[in-house]
């Protein structure tokens, strides 16, 4: 039996040294990444939805921005070793300084809004987009922050009939600008 305790010990010992390090908050955003999507399934809440890749919006707009981080810290598996944080701050991104833009001019329930117009500042368009975090596996990465406009929007909205470039722009605590821009299409009809 004490051995027993002693190997249960052991084991105890390991697993504190090796995930001692692995908090996923310790990271810094170093950049991002944006991608279009469709709703493949929905699930019982938005988060829980799962999102196909797409450059054309047929049924819904998703757009899913994903962050690339760089840990914080690091760790030596020799046994006795700390783990240390490595040089830099973590940061956070400001969502309320989002900013999303179209390089062509759509309409939305008869008012037309003009090629790059912050359509997230703009709240009659704002309260159509339901913006929230998602811990999901997006087309090879982590999808953390997703954009998903209403049923209404998608159905009152028109767009041209030709490529959309979107850009997407976020601040970080550090003073970071983070742009991406895609380009994607709005088929009528």
């Amino acid at each position: 039996m004490k051995k027993l305790i002693a190997l249960y010990g052991i084991y105890l010992l390991l697993m504190v040294i090796t995930y001692s390090c692995s908090i996923e908050e310790d990271y810094q955003i170093t950049g991002i990444t944006l991608s279009g999507a469709t709703i493949g399934q929905r699930g019982v809440d938005l988060p829980s939805n799962y999102y196909v890749a797409t450059d054309t919006f047929t049924r819904d707009i998703v757009f899913v921005v994903s962050y690339t981080k760089q840990n914080l810290y690091s760790m030596n598996a020799v046994v006795g070793e700390k783990c240390y944080a490595l040089s830099g701050n973590k940061n956070y991104i400001y969502d309320s300084l989002d900013v999303m833009k179209f390089d062509r001019p759509f309409t939305y329930r008869g008012v037309t809004f003009p090629a790059n117009t912050n359509i997230l500042a703009n709240w009659k368009i704002r309260l159509q987009v339901a913006v929230f975090e998602s811990n999901m596996v997006f087309d090879g990465r982590g999808g953390e922050k997703v954009f998903e406009f209403t049923p209404d929007f998608v159905s009152n909205a028109v767009f041209e009939d030709a490529p959309y470039n979107v850009t997407f722009t976020c601040f970080s605590s550090d003073n970071q600008k983070f742009e991406k821009t895609i380009s994607v299409r709005f088929p009528n009809g």
